[in-house]
Formats: C-alpha cells, structure tokens, sequence
C-alpha cells in the first residue's frame, strides 16, 4: 500500500453520502471532493466517517468560506475509475482545513505571488477572490443592491442584497432531475427507433436529453438534486431566490441523501421537508447573479452563488442598508413548509417573479 502526502485548493465538492456496504455492516459517511495544487494539476480526495465529519463541520461553520486549502497527510493513494484517487487510511492519516500550518501558509503565499506575476490565474474554479477573507468578499469591491431596485439593474453583474427568508414559492419542487455528468437539467424526449425484432417499422421510445449537447453523445443518467426556491423581503420588495444543494446541506446540516430518500414523496402533494422549516425567518446576505436571462427577458428569480449570516458581514451591511433606505419593514404571512398556500405580501414596490426555472452552474 502506498501513502501520499497531498495539499490544494477544493474546486469541487462532491454531495456528502452514506455507504452502508461495509464489510462489519454499519453505515459510513462519506465526502468526495477535487484538489488542485498551484500547477493546475487536480487529484480526487475520499474521506470516511470522523474525517468525513471533520470536513462538513469546517463546511457548516464557514458557509461563506470558499477559499478551502486542505493538506492530507498520510492518505492511501491509488488509481481508480481513471482518475488519481487519495483516501483515509482510519489510524494513521492527518486532515487539516484553512489551518495556520506552515504547508498551508506557504501554499497559499506561493499561490498569491502566482496571482501577482500574471494577469490570468489560469485556475479552475479559482478566482482572485482567493486571496480574500469572507469578510472581504461581501464588504469590499461590492455591489450592493435593495430588492425593490433589482428590477431596474439593466447590465449583467454580481450584486449582494440582505433579507429574511419568508416563506417557499409554492408553486415550485424543491428539487429536480439532474444530469449526472453535468448536473443541468435534463428533459424526457420521444425519438424512434428500429424495432429491436427487426420487423420493419419503428418504437417509439421515450429517453432523457440533457441540456449540454456532449452530454447527448452517450446515455443520459439522471439524479435528483436538490434546488430550493425561497421567498425573501426587505423594506422594499420581495423577490424569488434559489438555493442550491451545496448551500442546503450546509444550512441543516443533514446530507442530501437525507432530505431525498426520506421527503421525495412529498413532492408530488406540493409539500416541502419539515427540515426546510428552520430556514425561515433567517436574515442572510445573498450574493446573487443578474444574467442575461434577467435581462433579456426583465425577468426576476437569481440563483444564490453564496450566502452568510456572519454577524461582522450583516452588521455592516445593515448600516450600509439604513443609510440608503430608511427600515420601514411589514410582516408577511410566514408560510410552513408543509402547507405552501399562495403568499399575499403587503410591501410596496415589490419585485415580481417568475415561473422560469434557472439552469443550475455546475460546480
């Protein structure tokens, strides 16, 4: 058996499962995600149970941390499913996370002056972002924006708005069917095709298309996802985000094999998991994308890239938020998750929505 030490960015993370064919029968967590070190060169990471947990703990109490350095001492390394592949070994493997170790101060020294000797990273997945704190990103450089102004926003850009979620849309799922390639969302189409008898004539025969065409080239598979539709106010408006998967699992702190396995049935009666129940009535800041969707249609409903209710970002976002628009707040109907009526809200200048889905960015 053959041991590695490994360190890099997390560029991708992959939805947090648990296994329950090992060999002593008890269920295993587990958490998969990629690495890329500073010569672009990326390597799958596998961790079982304490150290599984140790990485979705780092997750759930740094939601707005997207600038992950993990070091991996110890892993076993192998090949497999054609890709460099690192596990835990249980006894004797060492994980540290956005630790002030000196691997982990140096990376991230080596990775800035990579920054600062060219103009394009040339990274995955990374930005300069990665050279800010958390704090930073939401108060530096920043896009600020009420909900009731959203609308009038005419070119694309990233824009930070902060608001309470209030209730569901009612009129959406809370998940959909994805691509397992891509992670897009896939249709059922009807094509012909010769009959598998040889007789003359077609079948038709109904199969899943992808929105990526490359996708399209070999079978689709599709997995559900998690995508959560929510309704959030300030003073001035009331608009439809989506959260995504990565973001959900981190809010609860359940894995989204959980909320699929248990709540997938609720879906087709229009209801949403008691678990989502404990989003309401929480104030975040949202950093949100206006696309060109948005703009080529005037169409409210953005997809939430990140979100934070650290106390340092929301009180200076709250100041930033008095100081342009007075606190004059109305109460909405709170909606439970297991009723999802339609919602009245009493606000002036509210922002309209959509029934268009966004296509979620793979990851």
């Amino acid at each position: 058996m053959r041991t590695s030490n490994v360190i890099g960015f997390v560029v991708k993370s992959i939805p947090a499962e648990v296994k329950s064919d090992s060999n002593n029968g008890k269920e295993e967590n587990k958490v998969t995600f990629i690495l890329e070190d500073l010569q672009h060169h990326q390597i799958f990471v596998t961790l079982w149970d304490g150290y599984a947990d140790q990485i979705r703990a780092f997750e759930t109490n740094h939601p707005a941390e997207k600038n992950i350095v993990v070091v991996i001492q110890f892993g076993k390394y192998r090949f497999w499913g054609g890709h460099v592949n690192v596990s835990n070994l249980y006894t004797v493997t060492r994980v540290f996370i956005n630790s002030d170790i000196p691997k982990i101060v140096d990376f991230k020294k080596s990775f800035v002056a990579q920054i600062s000797a060219s103009t394009s990273s040339g990274y995955s997945g990374l930005t300069s972002s990665l050279i800010k704190s958390p704090v930073d990103e939401y108060l530096k450089d920043f896009a600020f924006s009420t909900i009731g102004a959203l609308s009038g926003i005419s070119e694309k850009k990233a824009v930070i708005i902060l608001g309470t979620i209030k209730s569901f849309a009612s009129e959406s799922t809370w998940f959909y069917n994805a691509c397992k390639s891509c992670t897009k969302k896939v249709f059922t189409t009807t094509i012909c095709k010769d009959k598998e008898d040889g007789s003359e004539g077609f079948d038709e025969v109904t199969v899943l298309e992808c929105q990526t065409d490359r996708c399209n080239q070999k079978t689709v598979i599709s997995v559900p996802r998690i995508k959560v539709p929510i309704r959030v106010q300030d003073c001035t408006g009331i608009v439809t985000l989506t959260l995504f998967e990565r973001e959900v699992v981190k809010l609860l702190s359940v894995s989204a094999n959980h909320l699929l396995e248990n709540n997938i049935e609720l879906a087709s009666e229009g209801k949403f998991p008691k678990e989502f129940d404990s989003l309401l009535n929480r104030k975040f800041a949202f950093k949100i994308a206006i696309g060109s969707y948005n703009l080529r249609n005037k169409a409210d409903g953005y997809s939430v890239s990140k979100l934070t209710e650290n106390p340092e970002i929301m009180a200076e976002l709250d100041h930033h938020f008095n100081a342009i628009q007075p606190v004059d707040e109305e109460q909405l109907n709170v909606v439970s998750a297991d009723s999802n009526p339609t919602v009245k809200v009493p606000v002036k200048d509210s922002v309209s929505r959509t029934g268009e889905e966004e296509t979620p960015i793979s990851k």
